[in-house]
This record gives C-alpha cells, structure tokens and sequence, in this order.
C-alpha cells in the first residue's frame, strides 16, 4: 500500500488551508477507513468536498461518492461538529497527523493519524476523546471514549524518517540499495540527493507516473526512477492525489476490487 509521506501531508494540508473559515455542512462514511467532508464555502462559490482515507489521502476531490446508511461514528460525529466553522488546520509537527479545529465554544478538534492503521478521533477543548472509528489500547497511550488523547511519542521524525520512500528512491538515483552498508564514498551522494529533495520540495511538481496504461505512482517532486513512464503533470498536490485515487474509489463505490 503506498501510504502518504510526511512532506506530501505537509504540502497538501498547506494547499487545504484555503478553506479554514468554510462550514461543515456533511460528514461521510463512505468506506472503511474512507470519509467525506462536504464544506459550504462562500469565498470559494459553494461546496467543496475533501476526501479521506486514512494512510493514504487527504485532498480536495471532483468525486462524491453515495455514501449509504450513516455508521454511528459518522452520527457521532454529525452530532459535533455539523454547521461549525472549521478555524485551522494543520499538520502536527512532521508527524503525519492532521488537527482540524472547529469553531465553538466546545473546542472540538477533529485529529486525523495517517499512520498505522490509521484513525480519526474527535476531541472537546480539554483533549478529551468523545468519538474515534477506533477505540484501541496501545502499550504507551490508549484512544477510549473519556480518556485524555496524547499524540504518539513513537511518531517522531527526522529528514531521514519523514520521506523514508523518497529517501529510498534518491539512494537508487546514483546506484546504490538502501538495505546493503554505506560507504564513504557514497555520502556526498546521498546528501546532495536529500538536498535536492528538500529544495525541490519547497516548489513541488505534482506528476503522477503511469506505465501500460496504469497509474503506478505519484510525487511531488521529479523521480528519475520513473524517467521511462509517462508522467502526468497536476496543478496541485490535491489534483494529484484526486486523480491516482480516483479509480480506486470508483471500484470500492461499485463493490469491486481495485
């Protein structure tokens, strides 16, 4: 499963912060682990809908799929939050998590862990768990309606650990395999790999690569382990993800295997 990194949740949550101050109008179960955030903007002309599945997306997206029955965390969480004002959002961190705040004087904070399993947990204004489409125990912290929520220790990340699948990709750039021993002579490569990555991050180039006729991939900045694909080239990072998701979600809508 290719999951989210680190800087692709950065650039993504960055290009979502255009509709802090639109209202949640609707929120969606669609399918396991999926979800549909219908907002009311009128700065942007009218409804926008963000698409989520947790590991892998979060984007604004052009499909709405029928959603079916309302689960009980989808009730439970129309109870909250439904008409509120979203005030920010944001990535906690480098760490692949997502804090939606939303206006009232309840505080609630939707949080939205891209790792794992993934979950998405709902707050009130002192960090108390009242919702979660997962309630689990782990060794360090537990997610159980009333107790406390703590953002993981274990989620920690450096450049090193942030983008570990771009990391990897650079290492194959100059020929080398990131499971055998460096050597010397090789950390002048990967350096100037990881600088490269860094500065053409901060101006990304959305491209989804396809091979055969199949998507295969997406980043967010130029692979040359992808020279011989066809690259397709997005406006943003959300396009991007819409369009590589877009298939997949049309078969699970339909019952089908992607």
């Amino acid at each position: 499963m290719r999951e989210i990194a680190a800087v692709e949740l950065s650039l993504v949550v960055n290009e979502l912060n255009g509709i802090v101050d639109s209202f949640l109008r609707k929120f969606y179960e669609v399918s396991e682990d999926a979800f549909r955030m219908n907002f009311y903007s009128q700065s942007e002309g009218g409804k926008i809908d963000v698409f989520i599945s947790l590991n892998k997306t979060i984007n604004i997206t052009a499909y709405t799929e029928h959603a079916g029955e309302p689960t009980g965390f989808a009730m439970s969480i129309r109870k909250r939050i439904e008409g509120r004002r979203l005030a920010s959002i944001k990535q906690i961190g480098m760490d692949r998590i997502i804090e939606m705040d939303f206006s009232g004087s309840e505080g609630y904070k939707l949080i939205v862990e891209m790792f794992g399993k993934g979950n998405m947990i709902l707050v009130n204004g002192s960090m108390s768990i009242e919702s979660a489409y997962r309630f689990v125990k782990y060794k360090e912290r537990e997610i159980t309606r009333g107790s406390a929520y703590a953002f993981p220790a274990g989620d920690k990340r450096g450049i090193w650990d942030i983008d570990k699948e771009y990391i990897a990709k650079k290492l194959e750039e100059p020929g080398l395999d990131p499971r055998t021993p460096l050597k010397r002579e090789h950390y002048k490569a990967i350096g100037d790999g990881v600088y490269e990555f860094i500065e053409r991050a901060r101006h990304p180039s959305p491209s989804v690569y396809v091979r055969g006729g199949k998507y295969i991939d997406y980043s967010v900045v130029p692979l040359k382990k992808y020279e011989s694909a066809e690259a397709v080239h997005f406006n943003t990072v959300s396009e991007m993800l819409d369009s590589f998701y877009l298939e997949e979600r049309r078969s699970s809508a339909k019952g089908e295997e992607p």
